[in-house]
Formats: C-alpha cells, sequence, structure tokens
C-alpha cells in the first residue's frame, strides 16, 4: 500500500478518535454528567460553572484515561493531556501508589517526566493544589531541569529531595483568567478553569447573545448565539451535497445547530478548531427538539461581536 494511503488511513482515524471525544463530552453534558477530577485541588470547580465542565487532571488521583467516579461523576485521565506519554503516566501511578506527592519536586523526583511534560501538567492545572502560581511552578521546573537532567534515570528515594530553594523561586502572579484558558485549551482541549466564553462576557451581552438556556423562548426568531463546538457531524443530502451538523456550549447549555448545504458550502471552512463560534440563525422546534438554522457563522473575535449593520 502506498505511504499516502497509510497517511490518510491515520489522519481519518485521528479525526475519528477526536469526533468519539467530542460526543463523550457532549453526552456528557446531556447527561447532567460532572466531569472531574477524583480528588481535586482546593480550587478545582470552584469558577461556578455547570454541569459537564472538566476539572483539573490531579497527581494525586486518577488514572490514565476518564473514568466514571460514581455520584453521577466522571474524572478526567491523564492521557487526556497533550503529549503526556504512557511511560510516564504508568511512572505516575506507581509512585502515587508508593506515597503521596508531596510537592512539585517530589513529582519530578520521583516520576522523572521529560520537562515538556511536567510543563503541560502544569499549564492544565494539574499541580494547583501546591498552593503556588502556575509561573511559579513552571520557574521551580525549570529550575529542577537544570539540577536534575532528564538522563538521569534512577528515582527519589523516600526522604531525598531535590534540593531547590523556596528562596529561589520568586512570588510571581498568577496568569490572567483568558491566559489559563487559553493554555488548557492547548494542552487539554478542555477548559477546566472556566467555560472559554467567560472571557467575553459583557461582549456577548452587548452583542445581544442569546443563551441556550433562553432559546425556548425563542422559537420562530433569529438569533445570535455564541458557543464552543463539542461535536459535529457532516452527512449528504439526497442531491449529494454536505450539510453539517454541530452541538455548541455556553455557559448556561447546548445548542444544536443546522448549516444546510448554502450556508455549509460558505461557512463550513471556517469549522477547523473548537472555536469559540458566533451563529445567527433561525430557532426551529422539531417535535420538541429545538435546533438553530444557521444562517451566518464566525469565529469569535471583538470585530465578529459588533452589532450586524442594519
Amino acid at each position: 500500500m502506498p505511504i499516502e494511503c497509510y497517511r490518510e488511513l491515520l489522519d481519518k482515524a485521528d479525526r475519528e478518535e477526536k469526533e468519539r471525544g467530542r460526543t463523550w463530552y457532549a453526552d456528557a453534558h446531556k447527561s447532567a454528567l460532572k466531569i472531574a477530577a477524583e480528588a481535586g485541588s482546593t480550587r478545582a470547580n470552584t469558577t461556578g460553572t455547570p454541569s459537564g465542565c472538566p476539572c483539573h487532571p490531579q497527581p494525586q488521583a486518577g488514572g490514565g484515561r476518564c473514568a466514571e467516579r460514581g455520584r453521577g461523576a466522571m474524572r478526567v485521565g491523564f492521557m487526556a493531556v497533550k503529549g503526556l506519554g504512557e511511560r510516564t503516566v504508568r511512572r505516575l501511578i506507581e509512585a502515587r501508589a508508593e506515597r503521596p506527592f508531596e510537592s512539585l519536586a517530589d513529582f519530578y523526583g520521583r516520576v522523572r517526566p521529560m520537562q515538556a511534560e511536567a510543563e503541560a501538567l502544569i499549564l492544565v492545572g494539574a499541580f494547583d493544589a501546591f498552593d503556588r502560581t502556575r509561573p511559579q511552578l513552571l520557574w521551580e521546573l525549570e529550575l529542577l531541569a537544570k539540577e536534575r537532567p532528564r538522563s538521569s534515570d534512577t528515582p527519589l528515594l523516600p526522604g531525598e529531595g531535590m534540593g531547590v530553594k523556596v528562596s529561589a523561586i520568586p512570588e510571581l502572579p498568577e496568569f490572567s483568567f483568558a491566559q489559563r484558558i487559553a493554555f488548557e485549551q492547548e494542552h487539554l482541549e478542555m477548559t477546566p478553569t472556566a467555560q472559554p466564553l467567560a472571557c467575553c462576557r459583557e461582549a456577548l451581552a452587548e452583542a445581544e447573545v442569546t443563551p441556550a438556556a433562553e432559546l425556548p423562548g425563542h422559537v420562530g426568531e433569529q438569533v445570535r448565539v455564541a458557543g464552543v463546538l463539542v461535536a459535529s457531524r457532516r452527512a449528504r443530502t439526497k442531491a449529494n451535497l454536505f450539510m453539517e451538523f454541530l452541538t455548541l456550549e455556553d455557559e448556561t447549555g447546548l445548542v444544536e445547530v443546522t448549516l444546510f448545504p448554502r450556508v455549509y458550502q460558505k461557512y463550513g471552512g471556517i469549522i477547523r478548531s473548537r472555536g469559540p463560534f458566533l451563529v445567527e440563525g433561525t430557532v426551529e422546534d422539531q417535535f420538541g427538539a429545538l435546533t438553530l438554522s444557521a444562517q451566518r457563522l464566525r469565529a469569535v473575535t471583538q470585530s465578529a461581536l459588533s452589532p450586524t449593520p442594519s
């Protein structure tokens, strides 16, 4: 088989895996399922986000993959973190079984991750429970990496420390709200700190964007909605034209959006990420199921939130 065919098959498998993940995430929301870490940091899930919003992966609990926690909740597995290898996850679980991690230095010394892996965990909030800001943790990681090169493959023994002095770590402010969300989106494709649209609540209100929870009161009306893509499915019509179904999420719930062929041909190329997206269309009630028949679609930017000219 030509190598181009192998690449095409691998690309297709990757797309299908991402689609399954998005569908699982959307189904969790529809079931009012809370996706959470087995044992979170003191900051986890304190943002007032709706049920279904993920919480940060935690080194002190959880496994490699997402698993049911009980009481209608899920925990996010470490394999959801981009770039975190299976070997590191296995070492993490084994080291944690011996004794809890006391600090980032303890974790780094016993698990021996690559620096990039530890950095990704910091940026998704996995070490927030250690009561340091993420910039401070990144600073500490740089010191740890210099003190103990990755080539050293011998784990620390109980009581052995990495030797980084607390005084060597300056007081650094936490990343901004938008920065934390951006880092989490990049490395986790979920945003435990808050729903991404929380960064632009005022702008959304000024642009007269209708929350998902209020759509039942706007059947037959043209509205603007904004949301992050959590699931999508492309289909063909009887005329052999492509159309697409989207599930978008805002801070209040889910919106089912339909892009019919004419609209899909014009705007389908924009849907290359999770967004967020701004959609204008008409709210329809199909036997009790609300959908938004899209007429326009844009990525959420400051200009996109400007009032539509009359």
